[in-house]
């Protein structure tokens, strides 16, 4: 399975506002990719910067839009 584009984390990111929980962003991500079936193996993967995981920046894009 590859990562989501950040299209496909909107509906979980909405999710998460709509329930009101008033977490932060980094409380976020790993419910995220645990409803989203995200393996460790891919949690891992980076940018091509080497900075950031790519699923949390598209969970970041995803909460922008």
């Amino acid at each position: 399975m590859s990562l989501p584009n950040y299209q496909q984390f909107l509906y979980p990111v909405l999710k998460i506002v709509k329930e009101g929980k008033g977490c932060s962003l980094k409380e976020t991500y790993e419910p995220i990719a645990d409803q989203l079936g995200i393996s460790q193996e891919e949690r891992q993967e980076l940018l091509p910067s080497g900075r950031q995981q790519i699923y949390k920046n598209r969970i970041g894009w995803a909460k922008t839009y």
